[in-house]
């Protein structure tokens, strides 16, 4: 399942790079408010060297304490780029999965009237995945007072720091199980044509829960590669990357975002070719043939067996 979902992203690939186009341009808008104000700043001090050439903690709190810059102006300014980008993807969603369920080309025109349709079904949708992980936000909290609780009172921190790790792991568990979930309901909506969320909500439901085993497995791949691979940048960005390297950097942090959203894209197509296998129509079993000369007649008796001529 998972090579003919990377079959599928392959030749629907440009889904994939208007994506990462989107994402590159939101984030270069996203950066000028910050470019704009230590712009003018560092290009007149000294100062600059030591966080071009590396991170001065001392430094960065003073550029944050000039007047010139004010941190929640830049914060405004990427929440607010940040919403468009989660709007625009509300709005992608629904036609890139109707790409993938049909794996054929769409024209402009078409794919957009897609992903129109299906706009409010997955804005809705999104509404009902945030109340649901509430429990589990309240969940995770909770582990984390237990855990301090222990830490205090225990001359020891390992009960404190096991209890935090465990729990760390089944709130994880639990929010990949829940997005997994709402990812089929989004699926159903869109092959069976669901306009009520509800419905497809339980109908997701169902068919998660008796196949959870090999869709969480396909699921769980993709996101521990996703993990892999954005450790392994960042390790080579760390240890080999020097920290004047701006180029570098800049290629190596656009790597990461790309590789997010080709996973991302990946679990997707394989999410639907699932769903297509595990909802296809049953196959008729085909009927017993019988000649019309020896079925009976109108009138109850039946009819003589044919003559034989040798």
């Amino acid at each position: 399942m998972l090579r003919a979902g990377w079959s599928l992203v392959w030749r629907r690939q440009r889904l994939l790079w208007w994506v990462y186009l989107l994402s590159l341009v939101l984030g270069f808008f996203a950066t000028q408010p910050l470019v704009s104000m230590i712009g003018p700043v560092l290009d007149q001090s000294l100062a600059a060297d030591r966080l071009y050439h590396g991170f001065d903690l001392a430094t960065f709190g003073e550029l944050l304490m000039r007047p010139e810059v004010a941190p929640e102006t830049v914060g405004m300014a990427a929440l607010f780029f940040m919403i468009i980008f989660l709007v625009l993807m509300l709005l992608l969603t629904g036609g890139i999965l109707k790409v993938y369920n049909e794996d054929r080309t769409f024209a402009t025109g078409e794919f957009f009237s897609a992903g129109g349709e299906y706009f409010w079904r997955f804005v809705r949708l999104t509404i009902l995945l945030l109340i649901v992980l509430l429990p589990v936000a309240l969940l995770n909290r909770g582990v984390k007072a237990w855990s301090d609780s222990l830490s205090d009172r225990l001359a020891q921190p390992a009960p404190g720091v096991a209890v935090r790790l465990v729990g760390a792991l089944v709130v994880l568990l639990l929010l990949m199980a829940v997005r997994l979930w709402f990812d089929v309901a989004e699926i159903h909506a869109v092959a069976e044509g669901e306009y009520a969320v509800r419905r497809a909500l339980a109908r997701a439901w169902r068919l998660t829960r008796a196949n959870f085993g090999s869709l969480f497995w396909i699921y769980f791949r993709l996101s521990l590669l996703t993990w892999l691979g954005t450790a392994v940048v960042f390790w080579v960005w760390v240890r080999f990357v020097s920290h004047h390297a701006i180029g570098v950097s800049l290629v190596l942090s656009q790597a990461v975002i790309f590789w997010w959203i080709l996973t991302r894209l990946w679990q997707r197509s394989s999410e639907t070719l699932w769903y297509q296998q595990h909802t296809a129509a049953p196959i008729a079993e085909p009927q017993p043939y019988f000649p019309a000369a020896l079925e009976a007649p109108p009138g109850g008796r039946e009819a003589p067996p044919p003559e034989v001529s040798l």
